[in-house]
């Protein structure tokens, strides 16, 4: 499975927008919790507030209160849960959350 992440931003309000081969997600902090939202295939303009209907996969958690440079930990756990209920072979498991921790790390020093 390909990731693609297009944007990681968002300063207290952490925002991480991409696509997981050709399905779109949305993660998003605020405040004391976060969220990830993956859409149907060929779902667009996915968030956390999208229609059940839109939704292949969410959840949710709580974290403290920080900048988005804070929040990979908590957007790789998110990713990790969504991926094992796809039955991933454990190998492309930890692939897709290498190489999602790569593309986070390039945006942010982008953002810097």
């Amino acid at each position: 499975m390909n990731i693609e992440i297009e944007e990681y931003t968002g300063g207290y309000r952490p925002t991480v927008d991409g696509y997981l081969g050709s399905q779109q997600f949305s993660f998003r902090m605020m405040f004391e919790q976060w969220s990830l939202t993956v859409g149907k295939e060929g779902k667009e303009n996915i968030w956390w507030h999208s229609n059940e209907s839109e939704v292949e996969f969410e959840t949710t958690g709580n974290c403290e209160y920080m900048y988005h440079t804070e929040s990979v930990p908590f957007f790789l756990k998110a990713l990790k849960e969504y991926l094992v209920t796809k039955n991933l072979p454990n190998e492309e498991v930890k692939e897709v959350l290498r190489e999602a921790e790569n593309q986070c790390s390039k945006l942010l020093k982008g953002s810097s």
